[in-house]
């Protein structure tokens, strides 16, 4: 799942979705259904698992209020707030130090 996360951060699903029309070639598109249905099962599994109907996949805002809500009174609260306050150390401009 995480690799996968890592391939939708670079672009791969617009990528797939254009090569998907172009292509004639059975074993590549079985592959790319295969890739974008487990991407869609895997987004279902983690809604589930935060207990969210539907979560906007693409906005941190309905993410982050997710977690909060399933996190929050629990005893992976405290390290769910040291994740955050990490992140947040992270520079807009990726050439900042």
């Amino acid at each position: 799942m995480h690799m996968r996360y890592e391939f939708i951060a670079i672009g791969t699903v617009a990528l797939l979705e254009r090569l998907s029309e172009e292509t004639e070639n059975e074993v590549l598109q079985t592959q790319m259904d295969v890739f974008l249905s487990s991407m869609e099962n895997d987004e279902e599994e983690v809604a589930a698992k935060l207990d969210r109907d539907i979560i906007d996949w693409s906005n941190a805002l309905d993410i982050g209020s997710a977690m909060d809500k399933t996190f929050k009174g629990t005893s992976a609260y405290p390290m769910y707030l040291a994740i955050l306050k990490h992140i947040a150390l992270i520079p807009s401009n990726p050439f900042t130090r």
